[in-house]
């Protein structure tokens, strides 16, 4: 029963260094990473940045301007009967200095025999990004998201 339990829950791993509050934070650009091929990984992590109330573009070409943090991210997939993210890391850095904010995330063994890792971009990423960004509050709406 225990053994079982164990093949079906599986390890996940995140691992993140925080964006201090000190960074002042207001907009980051987001560089496409054409290798991934995660279709709503970007809307994610744009997602992930204004529930925080940090504006987000995604870099197609031109200058980026200073003290604007960047954000370079890679995530990778692998197949067992269907295509599933095993692998992803954020990194953050403010234009022309150095790294602000790291979250790394990571599926033990790929999963192993675990039925949650088909679960989705946004399972797997939002808590990264909450983490990540945990120094920046989110922004009190005035209408409840409905689902």
């Amino acid at each position: 029963m225990i053994v079982s339990c164990l093949l079906l829950v599986g390890c996940t791993s995140l691992t993140v260094s925080p964006i201090s509050s000190d960074s002042n934070l207001k907009h980051v650009v987001i560089v496409k990473n054409p290798k991934v091929k995660i279709k709503n990984f970007v809307s994610v992590l744009q997602e992930g940045f204004e529930r925080h109330g940090i504006s987000t573009k995604v870099y197609t070409g031109g200058k980026i301007p200073n003290q604007t943090g960047v954000v370079r991210y890679n995530a990778f997939r692998t197949w067992d009967l269907w295509p599933y993210m095993y692998d992803a890391e954020v990194t953050v850095v403010m234009q022309g200095s150095n790294q602000i904010g790291r979250g790394d995330y990571y599926l033990k063994g790929r999963g192993g025999l675990s039925l949650f890792k088909w679960r989705g971009t946004r399972y797997k990423i939002d808590p990264l990004m909450d983490e990540l960004l945990q120094n920046y509050q989110k922004p009190i709406s005035a209408k409840p998201k409905k689902k």
